[in-house]
This record gives structure tokens, C-alpha cells and sequence, in this order.
């Protein structure tokens, strides 16, 4: 009768490994689209609301800065061609 037990135990163990495999993966990916989702419906209303911000709230482009001849914040630096290495 023992010997019995044990073999069908051993029988059994192989096919209790795939299921809690198969049941483990099956939850990972049930996880994996609920984070998705819940991800997907977050960005959404983050986006949603920039959209609405820039349309309630523009931003007045501003002119790019051109340096004028009087700007001192650019400096060119000339050498002699004899003193280069």
C-alpha cells in the first residue's frame, strides 16, 4: 500500500509542477496588463490635462537671441598659422 502511495505521488508531482507553472504565468501576465492599463489610463489623463493647460494657458514665444556687434558674451580668438604645433 505504501508503495502504491509513493508511485502515484511520484506520478502525480510532475503534473502539479505545469499547472503551478501554468497558473503562475497566466497571473504574471494577467499583472502585467493591469499595470499596462492602469499605466496607459494615467498617461492619458497626464497628457490630457497638459493639452488642456496649453490650450487654457499658450506660452508667448520668445524671440531668439541674436548677438549684436556691441556683445561681449562671444570672443574669437585668432592664432598666427606659425605658432601652431
Amino acid at each position: 500500500m505504501h508503495n502504491k502511495l509513493r508511485a502515484t505521488f511520484r506520478q502525480l508531482l510532475p503534473f502539479l509542477a505545469i499547472g503551478v507553472s501554468i497558473v503562475l504565468a497566466v497571473g504574471l501576465l494577467i499583472l502585467s496588463f493591469h499595470i499596462l492599463v492602469w499605466g496607459a489610463i494615467i498617461g492619458g489623463i497626464l497628457w490630457l490635462a497638459l493639452q488642456i493647460k496649453k490650450y487654457l494657458f499658450p506660452q508667448n514665444p520668445q524671440p531668439p537671441i541674436t548677438p549684436s556687434k556691441g556683445d561681449e558674451t562671444h570672443r574669437i580668438i585668432e592664432h598666427d598659422q606659425d605658432e601652431l604645433p
